[in-house]
């Protein structure tokens, strides 16, 4: 038998319930973070979407510009830079467009990864709230308490549970016996009593 030192099995315990307290809580921001994720991709999904609509409609007055410009060659006031100008324009927007074709194509991977499908994404642009309706929601939001803060909850849980460790370790040193033993030799002795035997080990 090897004996528990003062006050380790309760020590033992309170480690095993705060571990179990704290696990959860890693869970519970593991899932906040998840969450936060989706939340993320989506807002870039719907920016990306709209600048991309933007470009090309900027691509399409720059294209026109240029047609422009390449009409006006064999004018007399003609301008050699502005027509370099235009098509730099060009050339940048369309590099501008390749860049949020490929960012909108990685975002709707993770979207599709996120909810497990496999069809195209699509999003319900007139049920949306505005953001006039979320600040005012924000306004109007009464904080939790502070243990309801999900990284609050988790500080004070790992504080208690390297508290409860350190207890635990206390606990420990304070075996004063490394073993206890019983044994019985009727065989070799003939008084009963004297047939049982009790060893001790001392730290």
């Amino acid at each position: 038998i090897s004996p528990t030192g003062w006050g380790e099995t309760r020590s033992g315990k309170r480690v095993y319930n705060a571990s179990l307290e704290y696990n959860e809580a890693q869970f519970d921001l593991l899932f906040h973070k998840a969450l936060k994720r989706r939340y993320m991709a989506l807002i870039d999904y719907m920016r990306a979407r709209d600048l991309l609509e933007l470009n090309r409609k900027l691509m399409e007055i720059a294209e026109d510009r240029l047609d422009i410009k390449r009409k006006s060659v064999d004018d007399l006031d003609f301008d050699p830079t502005a027509l370099i100008a235009a098509e730099d324009d060009i050339i940048e927007l369309q590099l501008d467009i390749i860049d949020l074709e490929n960012s909108l194509r990685d975002l709707e991977d993770e979207i599709k990864t996120a909810m497990d499908a496999d069809g195209p994404v699509s999003l319900d642009l007139d049920n949306l709230i505005d953001i006039d309706a979320i600040r005012q929601a924000m306004e109007g939001f009464s904080h939790p308490p502070e243990m309801e803060n999900i990284h609050i909850r988790r500080a004070h849980l790992s504080t208690e549970l390297a508290h409860n460790r350190y207890s635990l370790e206390k606990a420990q040193n304070r075996r004063y016996l490394s073993f206890l033993q019983f044994d019985y030799e009727m065989d070799e002795r003939r008084d009963f009593e004297e047939a049982f035997l009790f060893k001790f080990g001392i730290i």
